[in-house]
């Protein structure tokens, strides 16, 4: 698994874990996110992230109050650049039932500064409603 993968694997757990330390460990900086509530935020370091934003688990329990953890479903490397790549990926919200809640489609994007690779962008493409092929 080459190092870029591992940091999306690695971004995702920490999530999975509301590991603060480790989930900012993942982030290229400035990092630009899509929330749900349709806007984008750029932010431009740790502290202001800190300061500034709730963490991702948050916002998820915010939505989902039942949610447990998100299962990776597909990730699809979609483009890449000597300092950048972008990945696809469907992911499964679980409850603390066991049960599958909502299923979304996203892409991130890693940035490389120096030898360091890290997410700098993250952008939500929609949660999937029933059987609907395409996202809500």
């Amino acid at each position: 698994m080459d190092i870029a993968k591992k940091v999306i694997i690695s971004h995702h757990q920490a999530m999975n874990e509301c590991n603060t330390e480790a989930y900012l460990n993942t982030i290229c900086f400035p990092f630009t996110f899509h929330r749900y509530d349709g806007h984008f935020y750029r932010v431009a370091n740790i502290e202001n992230y800190k300061n500034e934003h709730p963490m991702p688990w948050e916002l998820i329990r915010n939505y989902d109050q039942n949610w447990s953890y998100t299962e990776l479903e597909e990730l699809e490397e979609v483009i890449k650049s000597n300092t950048q790549l972008a990945y696809k990926l469907v992911a499964r919200r679980i409850n603390s039932g066991g049960k599958t809640s909502t299923i979304f489609q996203a892409i991130w994007v890693l940035g490389q500064i120096g030898d360091t690779w890290g997410v700098q962008t993250r952008y939500n493409l929609g949660i999937f409603n029933g059987n609907a092929p395409l996202a809500a």
